[in-house]
């Protein structure tokens, strides 16, 4: 291999796909969990007319949040499947590519 090739393996894509898991819909998935727990705010917290000027629109934002990251969790989640199917089509691909060429035509 030439310097500066670049040589990729399914097991490159799999450490990928774990990566993807692990540090991106993990975290998202408790960030969607945790979401309105951890910022809701007492009845009271805006006042009686605060709460009808500003109640709504916090709660909306709390909604649209949770919203989004539900939304980048299915996203990392079809990242996950799609290296899966990479990581299986490119071992696939490195398995053929070592097998014996006489081996091969025992298939044909």
């Amino acid at each position: 291999m030439a310097a500066g090739d670049k040589h990729i393996s399914s097991t490159a894509i799999g450490r990928t796909e774990e990566a993807v898991g692990l540090h991106l819909t993990m975290p998202l998935k408790g960030y969607k969990t945790n979401i309105k727990p951890q910022t809701d705010l007492p009845a009271d917290a805006f006042g009686t007319i605060g709460d009808m000027i500003l109640g709504d629109a916090y709660r909306g934002i709390q909604e649209a949040t949770e919203k989004l990251i539900g939304d980048a969790v299915e996203v990392t989640e079809a990242w996950a499947r799609t290296l899966e199917y990479a990581r299986r089509n490119w071992r696939t691909a490195e398995d053929l590519s070592t097998m014996d060429i006489l081996a091969m035509r025992m298939f044909v």
